[in-house]
């Protein structure tokens, strides 16, 4: 199983998001454009995990959801990872109750000596993947979008008839409300 924990946002807010985004399809060009439905933001990546450790995994994420508070989320401007082939992001505000979270998350695997991705922690929305930049770097509009962060979900990414599928196994709700 293919797993990670991560911020799932309703439907209605990834389609504003995605609609958002559409402004910066002009700035690139080529690459692989995230599908509305699949729009997150990633909190700590797992990699490869067997079934059987699953309920250590989701425990894990209950045990640092519960102690966590909702909080309100600023997602403004745009950046991209490398230059050829690049990943394409939107970025967030006021990243440090995010980081928190993905902490809190890390420190609950480390106490049941779990595995997961030790790559330092880049809060971003993932928007195109292997996009090639034109000669500006790209810009994203002005408007400030906010979400509020009620919980947290563990998803596995599958392959299914050829496509990618983010499938949520688990999700928990922040200070356990």
């Amino acid at each position: 199983m293919r797993l990670f924990y991560a911020i799932e946002f309703e439907p209605a807010f990834r389609k504003m998001l995605w609609e958002q985004a559409t402004c910066l399809r002009c700035q690139v060009y080529g690459g692989c454009w995230t599908c509305a439905e699949h729009l997150h933001l990633t909190l700590v990546f797992l990699g490869e995990i067997p079934h059987e450790q699953l309920d250590s995994y989701c425990e894990a994420m209950r045990q640092a959801a519960f102690a966590e508070v909702p909080f309100k989320m600023e997602i403004a401007g745009c950046g991209f990872f490398g230059r050829k082939e690049a990943v394409l992001w939107l970025g967030i505000c006021n990243p440090a109750v995010i980081c928190r979270l993905a902490a809190a998350l890390r420190a609950a695997l480390r106490q049941k000596d779990l595995a997961h991705d030790q790559k330092p922690f880049q809060p971003h929305i993932t928007i195109a993947r292997q996009v090639n930049l034109l000669e500006k770097e790209p810009e994203w509009t002005d408007k400030k979008l906010f979400y509020t962060v009620k919980q947290v979900s563990l998803l596995e990414s599958i392959r299914e008839n050829g496509r990618l599928v983010y499938r949520t196994l688990l999700r928990s709700n922040l200070g356990g409300s």
